[in-house]
């Protein structure tokens, strides 16, 4: 009986051991594995509020792509240091997914390091939808250096101007690009010609922002190839999230990226030619051809070498003639017009 009781003791003492760091456990699987994200959550779940902020750092400090998803949740979390860990992350990963930028764009409103995480965030991934949101945290705030360094960072401003002056370039931006974005709106709904027209006045506006980003990503839908390609092209190079999310997904979708994001549409077969004429490289395609012209230029080798043999023999041979002029005139005889003759021997 006695026996039986230690080994009861002495396994529960060896299992006690084996979860006293259950995230060892889940970063030790590979990255992407099915289980890992569970893993990981459970972790985190069982971790002491105190510790619960360590344990997010060890999952950023993994640099695990399978993290993402509790990284997005973590946006939420009822513990601003955690929140805090997750925002800054997700912008040091930017482009992820536009779920990102509208969940921490409401965060800019909270007091505290939330609200100043959610600022940063903002600022990096150039969310110009947040302007109103950044300019009511300033007023109410003044001299808050997160939200005013957002501002000046979005609208391109070398200092600040002041709460009231804050609020006026703002709105003085959106009642610029307000008819413009209106009418492109309305526009690449319509036909090819009304889209092109549309995409045309998204392509005369910089920065267009969000807004004409979203009007381009309409256009990658539209039923004429050439309207999609005109707006892929103008998407590559757009600053704007949607526009930034947009490539990400493309790259991760044709597998120039690491990993596929979740939650992505796929592309549609009628969106290839928009996706080649897209492309800002043709460098990659080119890889499978190399790979597959090496077998040949293995097995001509050998007959490149033996055909230099046999030139490097002839040359000598020939060489041998000419100078005992066997081979017609000496090699530096002058020419009919009195110039000296170049040839391969001189």
């Amino acid at each position: 009986m006695k026996i039986q009781l230690c080994a009861v003791l002495l396994m529960t003492a060896v299992l006690g051991a084996a979860d006293a760091d259950p995230l060892k456990a889940a970063l030790a699987l590979p990255d992407g594995d099915a289980f890992a994200p569970d893993r990981m959550q459970e972790a985190l779940m069982l971790a002491p509020r105190g510790q619960r902020a360590v344990t997010v750092e060890r999952i950023i400090a993994s640099g695990r792509e399978d993290a993402y998803g509790i990284l997005h949740r973590l946006i939420l979390d009822d513990d601003p240091a955690c929140a805090v860990l997750a925002v800054d992350a997700l912008a040091k990963r930017w482009p992820t997914a536009m779920a990102d930028v509208e969940a921490i764009r409401p965060l800019i409103a909270r007091d505290g390091t939330v609200g100043a995480a959610a600022c940063r965030y903002a600022a990096q991934v150039g969310d110009d939808e947040a302007l109103s949101a950044l300019a009511d945290r300033i007023f109410r705030l003044p001299g808050d250096p997160d939200a005013e360094a957002a501002l000046r960072r979005l609208l391109n401003m070398p200092s600040g101007c002041g709460p009231d002056g804050w609020m006026a370039l703002v709105d003085s931006r959106a009642a610029k690009t307000e008819a413009a974005l209106s009418s492109a709106e309305r526009l690449v709904a319509g036909s090819a010609e009304d889209a092109m027209g549309a995409i045309t006045l998204i392509a005369g506006m910089r920065p267009a922002g969000s807004r004409g980003a979203r009007v381009l990503l309409a256009a990658t839908e539209h039923p004429d190839v050439t309207v999609r390609r005109m707006a892929a092209s103008i998407l590559t190079t757009c600053d704007a999230p949607a526009a930034a999310a947009w490539r990400a997904r493309r790259d991760a979708e044709m597998g120039d990226a690491g990993s596929a994001l979740a939650g992505v549409r796929p592309l549609a077969d009628s969106d290839a030619p928009m996706v080649a004429a897209a492309r800002p490289s043709a460098s990659t395609p080119a890889a499978p051809a190399v790979a597959a012209a090496a077998p040949t230029a293995s097995k001509s080798s050998a007959w490149i070498v033996w055909l230099t043999v046999i030139g490097l023999l002839a040359g000598g041979a020939w060489l041998a003639l000419r100078r005992r002029g066997v081979a017609g005139k000496p090699v530096d005889a002058p020419a009919s017009n009195g110039k000296a003759r170049i040839t391969w021997a001189n």
